[in-house]
């Protein structure tokens, strides 16, 4: 705090003047986050957040490329302040996915804080070990979960694998009506 160094500096008998200057520009448009999910898995849809920060009202256009292709490009209203936009993807494949969004408006006087990058690695389809109890219980949470874009690899108690090593493949486990008996 230069203030209270002064004032420190004055007590021991040393004067220091000071001239203030203005840091804040009047016209500046930046992007000061660009926010990906941590972990995806394929076929996964999810949110995008762009926020852009503005000294002063303006209008702008807004773009969002994955993998250096456009995706998204809209007319946007900024607000003096913190202006938070959202954008929808679907992990469509595996592997490591780009993201880059720029801004462009008219009043700005910093151009190079106007385009952030981030990625994301997306992992390959979610495989669930349903194990059921009697033969067919399973088969209508079978067709659920794979409507939702996850491999099922079906199991009875006795046929489930019993080291951990080989569970570890899947990203989950489920039970359907399975005696705990029956499990190894």
């Amino acid at each position: 705090d230069g203030i209270e160094r002064a004032k420190a500096l004055l007590r021991q008998g040393i004067q220091l003047d000071g001239v203030f200057f203005e840091t804040q520009p009047l016209y500046e448009v930046q992007i000061s986050s660009l926010e990906l999910p941590s972990k995806l898995y394929q076929g996964e849809m999810y949110d995008i957040y762009v926020t852009v920060d503005s000294t002063h009202n303006t209008s702008g256009i807004l773009r969002l490329y994955a993998n250096r292709q456009l995706i998204s490009e809209q007319q946007v209203q900024l607000q003096k302040g913190e202006n938070r936009f959202i954008f929808k993807d679907t992990a469509d494949e595996g592997g490591i996915k780009t993201y880059e969004a720029d801004i462009q408006v008219m009043e700005d006087e910093s151009l190079q804080n106007n385009r952030m990058a981030a990625y994301v690695d997306v992992k390959g389809k979610p495989t669930i070990a349903l194990v059921e109890g009697e033969e067919g219980e399973a088969r209508e949470l079978n067709k659920i979960l794979e409507a939702a874009g996850i491999e099922v690899k079906m199991f009875t108690p006795f046929s489930l694998p019993s080291s951990l090593e080989e569970l570890r493949k899947y990203h989950g486990l489920v039970l359907c009506d399975v005696a705990a008996e029956d499990l190894r």
